[in-house]
């Protein structure tokens, strides 16, 4: 079982397990190590684009984007997102991408070789339906019911504190928090110090040093 951990504090995170963000008026930075994979997830229009180009500025990180949701339901450019993420995911060198999670390829691929850690932007339908027909690309119903049917699935199970296979860790953010998100930080970079305070622990589970 893993601990779901509520932080409501401003300060450093590094993430393990399922770390629940949600409603945190001033969320930490999340800290990971130098090589992690971390890949943003979200239904479409969710947010995942805009948290991704403020919060991370680390000039050593790799930040892969596939473009438009549908665009990967094209062979050939779902073929070169896969090569981009094996080629990526050897360099040693900290790496974000930008995934809509419908399907678990992606966390899959990247676990074989880094840890990998999860960020969720967990918005409602109609925030990220009102994106999407505001940046002028809205999905067909059927697309948006299946990434949120995926996203769905996700989020019953961190309730539940499961982490996805090969997952290090799960931080839950809605559109709130991921708008006030002070930074996403690899090792090597200054982050404010300082602990946290934590509750909601399994009583069964205490936080590791």
């Amino acid at each position: 079982m893993t601990l779901v951990q509520v932080v409501e504090v401003s300060g450093v995170l590094r993430p393990w397990g399922v770390c629940d963000l949600r409603g945190a008026a001033r969320p930490p930075v999340l800290a990971y190590p130098h090589e992690a994979a971390v890949v943003v997830s979200g239904v479409p229009g969710a947010g995942k684009s805009t948290l991704i180009a403020r919060a991370v500025s680390d000039p050593r990180a790799t930040v892969l984007d596939a473009g438009l949701p549908g665009r990967l339901r094209r062979p050939a450019v779902r073929a070169r997102h896969y090569a981009r993420l094996l080629r990526a995911r050897r360099a040693p060198a900290p790496l974000v991408v930008h995934d809509c999670g419908a399907v678990p390829v992606v966390r899959r691929l990247l676990a074989r070789r880094r840890a990998t850690h999860l960020i969720v932007v967990d918005a409602a339908d109609d925030e990220a339906l009102g994106a999407q027909r505001g940046r002028g690309r809205p999905l067909a119903p059927r697309v948006f019911d299946r990434h949120r049917a995926a996203m769905g699935a996700l989020l019953r199970d961190a309730a539940r504190g499961l982490l996805p296979d090969g997952t290090a860790s799960l931080v839950l953010l809605d559109r709130p928090a991921a708008a006030a998100l002070p930074g996403i930080s690899f090792a090597g970079t200054a982050v404010p110090t300082g602990r946290l305070p934590w509750r909601h622990a399994h009583p069964h589970q205490t936080r590791p040093e």
